[in-house]
């Protein structure tokens, strides 16, 4: 029977060979095409359960390819059930008759990493492009995959939105290899590079001790995000084979969304993937490795505050975040910060604060940015969780502080002295 024909692109030669076969005995049930899953452990880890769900005897193989080659790998024969994460590619194959889109069974992430020395200056980028800008215009090192991976699509759309091609202009900067995502890592690492990877492969590395130079500066913030990299089932829409379908209620059902959910979590600390429903990782990689920067009015509390007519008061917020604090329980405390010349203090903040300057001066230098700002009567700061600062004064200074933390020591003479709330 002739081949369907398909505008998809392979890139080298589809592998049709059954990596690794799941189970104790008995026929091979089911061939699941994946990458990166497979590559991290977590295709196994669901085809040992799903055939312990059953109680019968049966086997699943993993035929290892990249999504689009995992789609033509389906086109092929050579599997059964594929996992792939190009939507467009999808889409494509499902208008073209020979796929069916069953939707998502997972979440993974990508992440844009790098040398922890971070020589580009991304931890006081504000935005995944202006990251990507700040690389190509320091000239920074930055690995690329050029392979038609899902990944190397991703980093193309990120690149193409700061206006850039480099894959065309081939900068000295620029490095491609057609490495297997987890070579492409240990590589980026050894040579102190920039590249956009996932957020599974940098765990799973990580927990094997093939990483030590390199951290995460973006990842994912909201499920319709940039870097994020759902995974969708796929199988022909003509398929006789009903393990497919009790395959994939499996993967769709609580158990298997269970399985997803705590997979890598005692080998690294973290979850791998992240099930449907949660949308996205919940466990966050880059909130103890990037440093936030300060947000800073000088002069805010000399600006003139207009009153409407008729009016006698008005609310003047000039400020809002969602706070970000990992206390089970929001607090917001307030209090007083005073400074006198002495040795530098050092903050590294896990929940927010906001300081209005009162008197005096306080140098505040932030680490994100390297700058310090001398910070006079009527400047205003406020920090993120995630920042991290120094603070010193060659005079005194003294400050109005509102955080979201539990209280620590207390004022020693406003102990007691709020006002008697009993009526009179």
């Amino acid at each position: 029977m002739p081949e369907h024909p398909t505008a998809i692109v392979s890139h080298g030669d589809i592998d049709p060979t059954l990596l690794e076969i799941y189970g104790q005995g008995g026929d091979v049930l089911l061939r699941i095409g994946n990458g990166g899953a497979g590559a991290t452990g977590l295709i196994k880890e669901l085809a040992q359960d799903y055939l312990k769900s059953r109680d019968k005897d049966g086997r699943i193989a993993w035929v290892c390819n990249h999504s689009r080659n995992t789609q033509l790998a389906l086109l092929k024969g050579y599997v059964d059930f594929a996992l792939t994460y190009e939507r467009d590619q999808e889409a494509l194959a499902e208008a073209e008759g020979w796929s069916y889109t069953a939707g998502c069974v997972f979440h993974d992430h990508f992440c844009l990493a790098g040398p922890l020395s971070d020589p580009a200056g991304l931890t006081s980028t504000t935005s995944l492009v202006d990251a990507f800008e700040r690389i190509a215009a320091s000239g920074t090192l930055f690995h690329s995959r050029a392979d038609l991976s899902a990944t190397m699509w991703k980093e193309r759309t990120i690149w193409s939105l700061s206006g850039r091609a480099p894959w065309e202009d081939k900068p000295s900067w620029y490095k491609t290899s057609v490495l297997s995502p987890s070579e492409a890592l240990r590589a980026a690492d050894t040579a102190g590079a920039y590249f956009l990877t996932d957020r599974s492969t940098v765990l799973r590395q990580t927990g094997l001790g093939n990483i030590a130079n390199s951290t995460i500066f973006f990842e994912p913030s909201h499920p319709e995000d940039v870097l994020m990299n759902s995974c969708y089932a796929l199988f022909s829409p003509k398929v006789d084979n009903p393990h497919v379908h009790d395959f994939l209620m499996y993967l769709v059902s609580p158990r298997g969304q269970t399985v997803i959910r705590e997979y890598g979590i005692i080998q690294t600390g973290f979850p791998l993937f992240a099930p449907v429903q949660d949308g996205l990782a919940l466990t966050r990689l880059l909130s103890n490795n990037k440093i936030v920067p300060l947000t800073i009015i000088k002069g805010a509390g000399h600006e003139h505050i207009p009153i409407p007519e008729g009016e006698c008061a008005i609310i003047a917020d000039f400020h809002s975040v969602k706070s970000q604090s990992a206390h089970s329980t929001p607090y917001l405390t307030t209090g007083f910060y005073r400074v006198v010349p002495g040795p530098t203090r050092y903050g590294e903040y896990d929940y927010e604060e906001t300081k209005y300057v009162l008197k005096g001066q306080i140098d505040i230098t932030d680490e994100a940015t390297g700058k310090t700002h001398h910070l006079v009567a009527g400047d205003w700061a406020f920090f993120h969780v995630g920042s991290k600062a120094q603070f010193s004064t060659k005079t005194e200074g003294i400050a109005f502080y509102a955080v979201t933390r539990p209280k620590n020591d207390g004022h020693p003479n406003l102990v007691g002295r709020e006002e008697d709330v009993s009526k009179l």
